[in-house]
């Protein structure tokens, strides 16, 4: 509820009918008038407001805060006319089941009303003279910015308040890919004030086709430098953090703990329902999308309104389930468009503006056909968990045979890739093992079945991960390595019947 009204402030009941047995927390901020501004003394104020105008912007600005911090009720009391010092101009409550959303969702409608309602100052000042005057006293933009940014700040939506807000706020890109790269150049160009980059692989040929902001002669090159580079050198006035690692469950509450919105630009199942589940839990705003051949999916999850892809699996499917970029093909401008579909909603979510909410759009750019699928708003909340063994943990391909049951290890095939010699001096004996050495696999993967799941058993476990990776590569996502080795093997309590 928003109220203007030339009632002092002291004389109303601003918490009548204002509880729920649900809120945990209640939080307020009452601002006053004070007796001096810029260095002059001031003897009272007065107000002036646009009613239509304000209420309008106003009950926007409380359903967004209602979204973003998963609030149960808020209210926003502003006084018209003229005030006296030490009388309240302005009061703001909350009421939430957590203090945390109460107190951010009470900063969040305190700085937007204003700076965005149309509510307007005269001060009068103890010498007689008076004058109206601008209630911000957030920095400016400066001309050179200005200039840059003129052609989006024309827009109403926007305007020099949501640029303001772009150059506040920070956004996390998880994959600089097609998707990642062509995101990232929206928001850089749009003025997104801190961007984050997590990326850990180096450009190849055959990226650069759909992720243009690469050169031919920066192959072999890390990513996440060449990223970085591009979008300081498109835009000088913003700041670009990178992460130069692969995402895990050990490193992902660490890495997107200080950015306001999350982009998954991942190519992987794994990661994308790890950014899942972290956004859930840490209440990060996340902007999902993905691309099969001339079509994608877009989503954008917001705190508390949906599980997002957990609201419609439960379970995480297993990576090359669906056919890669590199087995199935992709027209390099569907991951292009995609990316600047991500980086448009991070924008207008940033703004204020109405974003798809818990909707997933499914666009084919074959014949332009557009489905909207509605999300669930009801998810199992058990299922999220920042868990290594749901996820790739920081050895991704590796199996700790301690973490399984006999009956779960006999759905596996246990493959020997030692040499002769090494498997006659130390064989494995309580395990029946397929014996077929590295070299033969790394030159005849067809070897093993790409239907049934793998453990690759070396000496200590080295050569083992470094041919899952391999094998990896070439879409065979049912090959695992095993940890330590054969040792890890003999430690089992019990022998296995089956190969």
């Amino acid at each position: 509820m928003f109220k203007l009204t030339s009632t002092p402030l002291e004389n109303i009941n601003l918490k009548e009918n204002f509880t729920s047995e649900q809120a945990g927390a209640f939080a307020s901020f009452e601002g006053w008038v004070r007796d001096h501004n810029d260095g002059k003394s001031v003897e009272s104020l007065e107000y002036e407001a646009h009613a239509k105008l304000c209420g309008t912007e106003a009950q926007k600005i409380l359903n967004l805060a209602a979204k973003k911090f998963n609030i149960i009720d808020a209210r926003c009391f502003h006084r018209v006319g003229r005030l006296r010092i030490g009388e309240m101009a302005v009061w703001v409550g909350v009421v939430a089941s957590r203090r945390d959303d109460a107190f951010k969702a009470c900063r969040f409608i305190i700085d937007d009303i204003k700076h965005r309602l149309p509510i307007w100052k005269k001060e009068f000042y103890t010498d007689g003279d008076s004058g109206w005057v601008n209630c911000e006293e957030c920095s400016r933009i400066d001309s050179s910015e200005d200039k840059y940014y003129s052609r989006q700040t024309a827009l109403s939506q926007i305007g020099r308040e949501g640029q303001k807000k772009l150059t506040s706020a920070k956004v996390l890109v998880v994959g600089a890919g097609g998707l990642g790269s062509s995101a990232l150049a929206s928001l850089a160009g749009s003025g997104v004030g801190t961007i984050g980059i997590c990326e850990h692989d180096q450009l190849e040929e055959s990226n650069l086709p759909r992720q243009t902001i690469y050169s031919h002669q920066d192959v072999g090159r890390s990513k996440i430098d060449l990223a970085k580079q591009y979008a300081n050198q498109l835009n000088p006035y913003i700041q670009v953090k990178t992460h130069h690692e692969k995402l895990t469950s050990s490193n992902v509450e660490f890495i997107i703990k200080d950015y306001d919105v999350i982009l998954d630009c991942a190519d992987n199942f794994s990661t994308k329902f790890l950014l899942n589940d972290a956004a859930v839990i840490y209440k990060k705003v996340l902007v999902q999308s993905s691309v099969y051949q001339y079509e994608g999916q877009l989503a954008v999850m917001i705190p508390g309104q949906s599980g997002g892809l957990r609201s419609l699996w439960t379970d995480i499917p297993e990576n090359g389930c669906v056919g890669s970029c590199s087995e199935a093909g992709v027209l390099g401008a569907v991951p292009a468009l995609f990316g600047h579909m991500q980086a448009l909603e991070a924008i207008k979510y940033i703004v204020g503006m109405e974003s798809i909410g818990n909707d997933v759009i499914i666009l084919n750019f074959l014949n332009y056909s557009l489905r909207r699928i509605k999300l669930p708003k009801a998810f199992c909340s058990d299922i999220l968990q920042i868990d290594p063994e749901k996820y790739e943990s920081d050895q991704p391909f590796s199996i700790d045979l301690t973490q399984f049951t006999n009956d779960q290890l006999n759905q596996f095939v246990f493959v020997d890739i030692r040499n002769d010699e090494e498997c006659r001096i130390d064989p494995i004996t309580n395990v029946r093992a397929l014996p077929i050495p590295m070299s033969q696999l790394e030159t005849t993967p067809s070897l093993i079945d790409k239907h049934k799941r793998y453990i690759l058993v070396c000496a200590k476990g080295a050569r083992s991960q470094k041919l899952t990776q391999t094998l990896r590569a070439l879409g065979m996502s049912n090959v695992f390595s095993l940890a330590g080795g054969v040792q890890s093997v003999k430690n089992l309590e019990t022998s296995l019947e089956r190969i």
